[in-house]
């Protein structure tokens, strides 16, 4: 039984080390993505001018005062 709790005391710092690197590791490659994914989407150019209100193309001025 002591063998094993040696055995088990010996190997913990390494393949806590290993764990520690495996998550550095998967973080580099995921935020990577994410900053590859946002560069792709900033090179895309819209087809027209997004409007932003959605409902027409042109709103009347804010001094007209023509009746609608």
């Amino acid at each position: 039984m002591d063998a094993f709790l040696y055995f088990i005391a010996d190997i913990t710092p390494t393949f806590l080390l290993i764990i520690l690197l495996l998550c550095i590791f998967g973080g580099i490659i995921i935020g990577w993505d994410d900053v590859e994914q946002q560069r792709r989407l900033l090179q895309q150019k819209p087809s027209k001018p997004e409007n932003v209100y959605g409902q027409c193309d042109h709103l009347p001025d804010k001094h007209d005062n023509t009746p609608p």
